[in-house]
């Protein structure tokens, strides 16, 4: 209740709070707004759309790769190669020397897995590691209201799988990501079918595109591969490692080379990016 009688009166005070709990705020805002009565109704409106309107749009996002980035290994890969061996062995080559495209290359050998195999498919990633210092990584993020996007080549069960496990905090990962952007699996067929909101261009996720669904003033990527080329491309700041270290240099695209998410948190507390 009285939660309720201090945002009415002052909705921009909204921004102070809402931190992580983004859409669960908004969604508090609107209802507000409908109940907020006549008197002051035209002004009252105008600073609730004033304040969705900084909400939702961030000052600094960052855009985390998933397979190899978060995760210390690239999970959906091997899993592909364990799952289709033979095409995986032609095909995955020609995708690392960009022979083929990750549209083509992802959903012939994906499309090639009965769909009897999809649960243990996923349970892949149920050993992997996560890379050192991603959940001190949200929380500083969290600390600043930094909104992170996880954006996969790979299926969202897996991320998700994976994002449910507990930080540092004792609360799962997932509470510290905006969102998953991923690729989805039908198994009504005999053979796995690929749905993907965000396929375009040679990609099966164009990351780009997930991008370009949130509005902000500088991007910073994280990744290690080939998904992550042009999401790098258009961020103003990454840190790069791996094989995405290569493919940069062969662009001309200046990156910070990096191993633990312990490097980007170091690195961002001492910079002036956030400023």
């Amino acid at each position: 209740m009285w939660g309720c009688f201090f945002v009415k009166i002052c909705p921009e005070r909204i921004l102070a709070i809402a931190k992580n709990e983004v859409h669960k705020k908004i969604l508090f805002i609107i209802c507000l707004g409908q109940a907020g009565g006549e008197k002051n109704k035209g002004d009252y409106n105008l600073r609730i759309k004033s304040t969705l309107q900084k909400l939702m749009a961030a000052k600094t996002i960052v855009f985390c790769d998933f397979d190899g980035t978060i995760t210390t290994v690239d999970t959906f890969g091997d899993a592909l190669a364990k799952f289709s061996p033979e095409l995986s062995a032609q095909i995955l080559p020609k995708l690392y020397n960009r022979e083929m495209t990750l549209r083509e290359g992802v959903r012939a050998i994906l499309e090639s897995i009965p769909s009897d195999q999809f649960p243990a498919f996923v349970d892949e990633v149920n050993d992997k590691e996560i890379r050192p210092g991603f959940s001190e990584f949200l929380q500083f993020l969290g600390d600043r209201q930094v909104p992170c996007v996880v954006i996969s080549g790979g299926l969202v069960a897996m991320v998700e799988r994976v994002l449910e496990r507990k930080g540092v905090n004792g609360q799962p990962l997932r509470h510290g990501v905006e969102s998953v952007a991923a690729m989805n699996i039908d198994t009504l067929d005999e053979y796995l079918t690929i749905i993907s909101p965000f396929e375009g261009g040679t990609e099966m996720v164009e990351k780009v595109q997930v991008m370009g669904k949130y509005e902000y003033d500088k991007a910073i990527a994280i990744g290690d591969s080939l998904t992550d080329i042009n999401m790098a491309l258009k961020a103003d700041l990454v840190f790069a490692r791996r094989h995405l270290q290569e493919y940069l240099d062969q662009e001309g695209k200046n990156y910070i080379p990096w191993e633990t998410f312990d490097d980007i948190r170091h690195y961002l507390e001492n910079s002036d990016f956030f400023a």
